[in-house]
């Protein structure tokens, strides 16, 4: 490990009454599919949640525990993005934190019903997930979570297959041999993979007044521009008609890079396997420039 990474040991426990698993034995598929798939949620959550580049490493160590089946694992952190992959899943302490609870608490609520759609508001970090007959508020990055099919499926692989048929299952968490996550019975039953029918396709668009800086121009086209929203350079559209001829006529008033106070439409369409984004400047308001400059 690097000197600028930091670490996290995390332990999952499998145990059942009358079972293999109280004498500290497991089925070797159970087992290479257990470690598997908890890599497979882990590395796929980092990519829903820091898509621009990969921020954790996972290990595993086998330590021997008295009266059941444990796994330990080592995640290294490649930078502090890392530390919200296993927090928004619920593999530490701080998933507690979370309003709505965590990926794993989320579904167990969901279980295998179908998804009919998710609403988000641009004023809040919560997002509604529709059901057929229930509506179930989380954080938008735990939605995220629970509606991506791999990982719900790697869900289930991790914390119910080892555990059916079981005589009183346990799966529980241990981080620094403290019990952060216990599921028995029918909590370990509802970790279900995503139902297949969720979701075809869902659409949202919501405008908003914000401040953007613009990265790339094309004076020839109201598409291929680029511009600074939330930290991030993103390709954007303009539609304002009266801005676009006014910067045709005045090239040297604008510079890459000025900042403008706009009306932004993002319009968002998302299913079980993908979600694209599309943004789009619908007014510009304000030039930020010094006066002999301003276009707006």
């Amino acid at each position: 490990m690097k000197q600028n990474e930091k670490s996290q040991k995390f332990t999952i426990y499998y145990d059942a009454k009358k079972s293999e698993l109280s004498k500290h034995k497991i089925d070797a598929y159970a087992l290479g599919s257990s470690i598997l798939e908890m890599s497979k949620m882990i590395y796929e959550a980092d990519r829903v949640i820091n898509s621009t580049e990969k921020t954790i490493d996972l290990l595993v160590t086998a330590p021997v525990k008295k009266g059941s089946v444990a796994i330990e694992f080592v995640a290294n952190f490649l930078n502090n993005g890392g530390m919200d992959v296993l927090k928004y899943i619920g593999l530490t302490a701080a998933s507690s934190s979370i309003v709505g609870g965590s990926a794993i608490a989320v579904s167990q609520i969901i279980r295998d019903k179908k998804v009919l759609s998710i609403d988000s508001y641009s004023d809040s970090d919560e997002v509604e997930i529709k059901l057929n007959n229930e509506t179930i508020k989380c954080d938008k990055t735990v939605a995220e979570l629970v509606t991506n099919p791999k990982i719900r499926k790697a869900m289930s692989e991790v914390i119910a297959q080892p555990l059916i048929n079981k005589e009183e299952p346990v799966f529980r968490i241990e981080v620094n041999n403290v019990e952060t996550l216990r599921l028995t019975n029918e909590n370990i039953v509802n970790i279900r993979p995503l139902n297949k029918d969720s979701f075809n396709s869902q659409e949202s668009v919501k405008t908003l007044t914000t401040n953007v800086k613009l990265t790339q121009i094309n004076f020839k086209s109201k598409n291929g521009w680029k511009m600074v929203y939330e930290n991030e350079e993103k390709n954007v559209t303009i539609q304002d008609e009266s801005f676009f001829e006014r910067i045709s006529h005045n090239a040297l008033a604008f510079k890459e890079g000025d900042i403008f106070k706009v009306e932004l439409t993002i319009e968002e369409k998302n299913t079980a396997n993908s979600k694209r984004t599309k943004y789009i400047i619908k007014k510009v308001l304000r030039h930020r420039a010094s006066k002999e400059r301003k276009l707006v």
